[in-house]
């Protein structure tokens, strides 16, 4: 499955749209998803855990975001952003999707 299309199943299962904010490109392991976590947390964002190449959420306000699997459905409708790529470790792509009505 593609990243796009993780971040507008997400979006419709939340009644919301996925607009694509950034995206960072590395070589290296892991590189490109620091990037993002990094401009995500200079933005106000709290980021939730890796798990694999599962998305990552993320929202403002929260002090502690579950990993992708363990987010209720109570949870879901207060993540504001995602982190996806088709592979977390080496990329080459990261992309962060913004939730909007």
């Amino acid at each position: 499955m593609s990243s796009v299309t993780d971040a507008n199943m997400i979006a419709e299962a939340t009644g919301r749209k996925a607009v694509l904010v950034e995206s960072f490109t590395s070589d290296k392991d892991f590189e490109a998803i620091h990037a993002a976590e990094e401009f995500l947390t200079s933005k106000g964002y709290t980021i939730g855990g890796m798990c694999s190449d599962e998305p990552i959420a993320a929202a403002r306000g929260l002090e502690y975001i579950a990993k992708w699997r363990n987010i209720s459905q109570k949870e879901w409708p207060k993540v504001e952003a995602v982190i996806v790529s088709e592979n977390m470790r080496n990329g080459p792509r990261v992309f962060i999707y913004r939730f909007e009505r």
